[in-house]
């Protein structure tokens, strides 16, 4: 994958952005570079051998992107906090089955 566009519903706004591909250690860590007009950043996912199973330790660093960006950037950071953590749960149910994309 090198990259894909995306919808997301953040603090009942809808936004559109794209996430690039900018490093990857296959079946260990991966490096997207995500932009939309409002919000760019970084999320770095990273599996790691955790007893008999996996480890998925998944960070983001967001910044305000433009003028629009910086008035509503205090919305989306707490948006984001707050449902980060399901996120990522949604992200590790994924991996564990790929049919479960839900």
């Amino acid at each position: 994958m090198v990259g894909f566009s995306f919808t997301t519903v953040i603090g009942g706004i809808s936004y559109r952005g794209d996430a690039q591909v900018t490093a990857a250690t296959p079946n260990e860590t991966m490096t997207l570079a995500v932009e939309t007009k409002e919000v760019t950043g970084r999320i770095d996912v990273a599996l790691r051998p955790n007893g008999s199973g996996t480890a998925l330790d998944v960070a983001m660093v967001m910044r305000p992107a433009g003028l629009v960006g910086s008035f509503i950037f205090p919305v989306v950071r707490g948006a984001v906090s707050d449902g980060f953590g399901d996120s990522v749960e949604r992200l590790a149910a994924a991996l564990t089955d790929p049919r479960d994309q839900t």
